[in-house]
This record gives structure tokens, C-alpha cells and sequence, in this order.
């Protein structure tokens, strides 16, 4: 893979950087990748190879590039980072295949930007990245050094995904709801749009392999003005499996010029939505649902997917039954909970967690349900760990057999 001819461009709506990124052994043409922003915060975008590189390594490696070069300067700390981060993702998931050999034109330490670089998180406005933004702007007075300057929501990732429709108007509405959480904060909101998706649009890839390093890419577009980009981790640290935030991938997501870090590991999702239950605000502005194909006009989720019932669940398990600002249709069909099927490890406990509180509550009928379906959950950490054992010996079986294959030739 090649990333190359990094470059801005200005216009009068937007201000955007740009790569092309080449696919060597895969048979795909060119494709200019961007990153966008409002032309009005133009000043924050700047020409940075190292943020293509973060944004596009793991496509390189899902499909078995052999080499990733970067014709530009890229950070050596941030090269040896990405060396590492591959050899973790190619354990989890690939342990047959060599590994991409990483170069650059130089490498050599980003020289700095302005003196007073700002920290940023990102929002998409989730129960993880709400209580992570709720909860750093309650930690931090607004003149402390650590306080967040900019909140961003990012077009082309969830909404925008290259296999739904466009999703303009739920962008442009979550923006707007979102912007008053963020503005009673005192954080600036800054959308942002970018098209990385489509050098490979595959779902599973982005969940578990990429979305980390995406968010990072994106954060590194903007170090000449922002030194630390928080982004909130989407488990609490003993339900982790192999994923695109793994919390030991994420710090390798740093360069020597930006720091990239995740929040709020040591919370459950029940725990980070009692953290949003204390700002009506944030609550009621809530955007849970990746079904973004159904959502209505107007409201920021469908109501009917497995993701919306399980928040519906969670917030009558905190005390509040009334939710129709936030969904379209706030009832909980228990026919629709008993067809669920809650039998992988993190679903799985995240509906576990739900029982007592539902029946403290008088919610007798769904803690009974609930109870049934995560009976005998079907995977778990440790089953799942043995399972990408078993995967590693065989890969490397076959491996060691067609080498000998080879030499016998």
C-alpha cells in the first residue's frame, strides 16, 4: 500500500486534507481519502502523512499488503507504535500472515505547532462518549489545562456508512442536539466529514480492526492546534474481546506530537448511563441506534433495534420511564425481548446487569425475561480466548505445512 501527495484544499464551506492511498496486491484503483472540516475552523487542519497512516494500516493488513509506504514524514514513534499495534491485530486475527514491512521517506519527529495546543474528545453522542464527555467537563474546571477545547462528531463512520444511505439529515440533526450538550459544557462542537470508509467499507473490518485508529487519524489531521484527543473505550476493561479499541491498542495509537486515549474504562454501560441520568440535557439527546437506515425524522434513534430496546431496558432499570423524546415509540414489547438472543459474553452482561434493578423496580416481567434469555450465554472471555488459541495453532499449522510444501518443490 502507498500513501501519497498529501495535500489541503480551501474552499468557501470547507477546508479539507487529502492522501491518495494505492492498494499494491489488491486489484483496486486509487482512492483520495479526506478529511473535512467547517471552513470557519480551517485553522486546525493541517498536511500530516502520519494521520493517512493511522487511518489506513489496518485495511493494508486485513488485506495482506505486503508493504505500507508512506511517501512523506512520519513520526518514529508513531512507526515503531504501528509495527506493534499489526503484530497485536495480526494474533487476534490473522496469525498466518506476515506482516506488512511499515516505511516512510523519512522519519523524523513532527517539529511542533502552536504553543497552546488544545484537547478535544470525540462525541458521537453514545452512552460511552456522552458519559466520557459529561465526565471529564465535571473533572476539569474550563481553565484547567486538561479541559476540552473541541467535541467532534464525525460523518462517515456510523452515519454516513458507505453501505446505508447517505444520512445527511440525521448527521445535521445529531449535530444540532448534540451541539447544546456540548455548548452548556462550554465545548466547542466541530463536525467533521471524511470518506476513509470507502477504501473499505467491510463493517467487520471497521468494528474490529479499525475504528480506533480512524478516530487517532483523524485527531493527528488536526495536531498542529490540539495535543491530546480523548475517545471512550466501549466495554469496562474485563469484558474486552479482540476489537477496534482494545485497550491495549489504543496507546499504541500515539505519536510523539498528539496523544490518543480512551475513557472510562473501569465503568459498565449501566454505570456511564447513571453518569448521563444527571444531566437532563444529555439524556434526552441521547443517540444509541446504528440502524441508521430507520431512524425517523426527527429523532436520533429507531426504537426497535436490539441496540435501542437494550437502552430502554437500562433506563427504566435507573428510574426513568419516560424516554419518548429520545425514541419514537418508548414501549417495550416483551415478545420483541424473549425473541433476543443474548448469548455472547458482552451482550450477554450487559443484560445480565439489568435483572435486579429491573425487579427492584417492579419491572417483574422483563427481570423474568431477561433472567431466561442470558441463562447459559454460549461464549464468553475465556471460551472466546480459546477459540482464537485454537485458530493461532491451526494458521500456523497450515503455515509450517505449506513451507514444507515448498521446500520439498
Amino acid at each position: 500500500m502507498l500513501i501519497q501527495n498529501v495535500r489541503r484544499i480551501d474552499n468557501d464551506e470547507r477546508t479539507s486534507v487529502i492522501a491518495s492511498v494505492t492498494y499494491e496486491q489488491r486489484q483496486a484503483d486509487t482512492q483520495d481519502i479526506s478529511v473535512s472540516i467547517p471552513a470557519s475552523h480551517a485553522s486546525l487542519l493541517g498536511c500530516s502523512y502520519e494521520a493517512f497512516l493511522l487511518m489506513v494500516f489496518s485495511a493494508a493488513l486485513f488485506h495482506r499488503e505486503e508493504r505500507i509506504h508512506v511517501e512523506g514524514p512520519a513520526c518514529p514513534v508513531l512507526m515503531n507504535n504501528l509495527r506493534a499495534a499489526m503484530r497485536l491485530q495480526r494474533n487476534w486475527f490473522q496469525p498466518a500472515d506476515p506482516l506488512p514491512v511499515l516505511s516512510a521517506a523519512e522519519e523524523k519527529v513532527n517539529p511542533g505547532g502552536s504553543v497552546d495546543r488544545k484537547v478535544g474528545a470525540f462525541y458521537s453522542g453514545g452512552i460511552d462518549s456522552t458519559a466520557a464527555l459529561l465526565s471529564h467537563a465535571w473533572t476539569f474546571d474550563t481553565e484547567h489545562r486538561e479541559a476540552l477545547e473541541y467535541a467532534f462528531l464525525v460523518y462517515g463512520l456510523d452515519i454516513g456508512d458507505p453501505s446505508r444511505e447517505p444520512g445527511h439529515e440525521l448527521f445535521d440533526h445529531a449535530l444540532r442536539t448534540q451541539g447544546k450538550v456540548a455548548s452548556e459544557l462550554g465545548i466547542e462542537m466541530v463536525p467533521i466529514w471524511t470518506n476513509v470508509r470507502l477504501l473499505e467499507p467491510d463493517s467487520h473490518l471497521y468494528a474490529r480492526y479499525q475504528f480506533g485508529a480512524i478516530l487517532s487519524g483523524i485527531a493527528h489531521c488536526m495536531s498542529q492546534c490540539i495535543r491530546k484527543v480523548h475517545m471512550a473505550y466501549n466495554n469496562i476493561i474485563d469484558m474486552y474481546e479482540p476489537w477496534g479499541d482494545h485497550p491495549t491498542l489504543v496507546p499504541l495509537l500515539s505519536s510523539t506530537h498528539l496523544a490518543f486515549s480512551g475513557a472510562l474504562l473501569h465503568l459498565t454501560r449501566f454505570e456511564k448511563l447513571a453518569i448521563i441520568a444527571r444531566s437532563e440535557t444529555a439524556l434526552s439527546n441521547l443517540r444509541v441506534c446504528w440502524n441508521t437506515d430507520f431512524i425517523p425524522d426527527g429523532y436520533l434513534n429507531c426504537g426497535r433495534c436490539e441496540k435501542c430496546l437494550r437502552t430502554k431496558l437500562e433506563l427504566l432499570a435507573i428510574g426513568i420511564p419516560e424516554m419518548g423524546v429520545m425514541f419514537p415509540d418508548s414501549r417495550i414489547d416483551p415478545d420483541m425481548l424473549r425473541s433476543l438472543h443474548a448469548d455472547h459474553f458482552p451482550e450477554n452482561e450487559y443484560y445480565r446487569e439489568l435483572i435486579e434493578p429491573l425487579h427492584q423496580r417492579g419491572y417483574h416481567e422483563l427481570s423474568d425475561i431477561i433472567r431466561l434469555i442470558t441463562r447459559q450465554p454460549t461464549t464468553g472471555l475465556w471460551p472466546s480466548y480459546a477459540r482464537m488459541m485454537v485458530k493461532r495453532r491451526y494458521w500456523k499449522m497450515l503455515g509450517s505445512l505449506q513451507d514444507s510444501s515448498s521446500k520439498k518443490k
